[in-house]
Parts: structure tokens; sequence; C-alpha cells
């Protein structure tokens, strides 16, 4: 992506019953960056009874994103079912807090690997150079080793590190 475009990312994340400060200072500090930040807590109207339309205007502004962003307690059932719309898309996410890894199958572990693997073809996962995750300081390490070596930060900060020399 040309750096002169304009990069427009969704972030999910929790909306109900949590202090949006933290999200807050993620959307500022994207948009510092040149992102153009849909928002759920601002960007979407949250007054539907039901959730549908909330669902509907977060799948527009997801199929409308470059990115995803995503900002994950482990809890939130509205940011799972943003997630796998997502996924759907075939959207790039990049996390920026997801709970801390787990040593078997877990949805944080699969997001994290897609955070890595996500526009790649499938048919190129097996190629052993999609398993290196190259970390700020210059090492690397292979994927499965990083989730079972990292704790939650350490990993995220590495994949975003990873992603954004990829991608922004």
């Amino acid at each position: 992506m040309d750096s002169t475009e304009s990069k427009k990312t969704f972030l999910i994340c929790p909306v109900r019953g949590v202090d949006v400060a933290e999200s807050e200072q993620v959307v500022h500090e994207l948009e510092k960056q040149g992102f153009t930040v849909h928002w759920p807590h601002r960007d979407t109207n949250q007054d539907d009874n039901t959730g549908l339309r909330i669902c509907r205007d977060n799948r527009a502004a997801i199929r409308d994103a470059d990115f995803v962003h995503v900002l994950w307690d482990g809890k939130s059932q509205g940011s799972l079912f943003d997630l796998g719309m997502a996924f759907a898309l075939g959207k790039i996410v990049i996390p920026v807090t997801l709970p801390a890894t787990s040593p078997h199958k877990s949805f944080q572990n699969m997001v994290m690997e897609w955070s890595i693997k996500g526009s790649i073809e499938p048919t190129h996962w097996d190629d052993p150079r999609m398993e290196i995750l190259t970390h700020g300081d210059g090492s690397s390490t292979t994927i499965d080793q990083s989730m079972r070596d990292a704790g939650r930060h350490t990993y995220v900060r590495a994949c975003k590190t990873a992603i954004s020399k990829r991608y922004i």
C-alpha cells in the first residue's frame, strides 16, 4: 500500500461495560499513524434493541476497511462476532491486545496465527519462510516457538512489528 494512500482500519474492541479509555488511546495512536479508524464506540450507532443493525453496520465498515486492528479482552461476544466477519471477509488482522496464549487450540492462538498468515494463500502456509517471525530487535523465531515461549504482550508486539513491516 502506498504510504500516501489513506489506510482504513476497523478497531474490534469491547463496547459494553468497559472503560473506553484503552480503546480511545489506540484510536488516537492509529490516527496519528495516518489511519482512518472506524471505532464502534464512536462510529457505530449503539442504539439497537437486538443488535442486528449494529452487526450489519459493523460488517459494512469491516468490508470497507483495509485492515482490522483487534483489542480483545477474551470475553466480548461482539468482538468475537466481528472477528468472525473479518475472517469471512479475508481481512488482514493486527492484534493490539489478546488474551494469553494457551498450549492447546484456542481462539487467541488462531487470531495470532491469522495475523501472520492472514493474507497469504493457504497453499503457501507450509512454506518454511512463512513460519519466521521477525522481532523488533532483528531476531527471529518460528511462529510456533513464539506462541510457546512468549507472553501475550511480547508476542502481540512482535506480530505488530512483523505485520507493520509487511503491510503498513
